[in-house]
């Protein structure tokens, strides 16, 4: 009787129901959570305790096999580490600072720290800061929301805080388990949304048929996996 469930009649995407969400919420801290995660006491625990110290606060999360999710602490996305992570040049240096800036691989994952980038999949937020930031950029309709969000707070001075000692689970891709037309269209299209918002127009421009060759060979690329693989 104390969940309140709030059904949208169409789908306005993942940032704005998450607005609808946080506004409607009576609580001083805000959880969003996937619903392809699987999460401990000592995990909330753990964040909980961590507010203290920052407005945000993630922690390490791992995949159904148990392998980390890099994405659990990142850095702002910028022009080098997006080359250095699509060249797989971040792979071959996971741990380094220069090659793989992305993920922060000088960072242990095991570590508690400040980051500049939380994953949505679990994030707690203090409520006055998500009234401060305006919550979510509902441009935003599926991906890269929380890495907007996480930046703006970063321009504003506030504080991300990364959990590592405690991990949830994240079956990353079970809410859309198929790499259909859909998934890569949003995915990219949020890569298309944070270059036009950030960038200045001549560099946004640029960037753009790079963003639509990289969906195409990523389509590409899926699609000879699943058909011979």
């Amino acid at each position: 009787p104390r969940v309140r469930w709030i059904k949208n009649q169409v789908n306005l995407g993942f940032a704005a129901a998450c607005n609808i969400g946080w506004k409607n919420a009576s609580g001083k801290q805000i959880l969003f959570l996937n619903p392809d995660t699987m999460i401990t006491g000592a995990v909330i625990e753990k964040c909980f305790t961590a507010l203290h110290r920052a407005d945000a606060v993630g922690c390490r999360l791992i995949n159904g096999r148990g392998q980390f999710l890099p994405e659990s602490k990142r850095s702002i996305p910028g022009i080098r580490a997006a080359a250095f992570k699509m060249t797989g040049l971040s792979a071959l240096f996971p741990y380094s600072a220069l090659w793989n800036q992305y993920a922060r691989g000088e960072m242990s994952e095991q570590s508690a720290g400040p980051v500049d980038v939380l994953a949505g999949a679990l994030m707690l937020v203090r409520k006055t800061t998500l009234e401060m930031m305006g919550g979510f950029d509902e441009a935003f309709f599926l991906y890269g929301e929380d890495i907007d969000f996480c930046k703006r707070m970063r321009e504003r001075g506030l504080v991300l805080w990364y959990e590592g000692e405690e991990a949830a689970i994240h079956f990353k891709g079970a809410s859309s388990s198929e790499k259909t037309g859909n998934y890569f269209h949003h995915f990219y299209r949020a890569m298309s949304v944070y270059v036009s918002k950030y960038y200045p127009m001549p560099i946004a421009l640029a960037l753009q048929p790079l963003i639509f060759i990289r969906q195409w060979l990523h389509r590409l690329f899926y699609f000879v996996l699943r058909k011979f693989l």
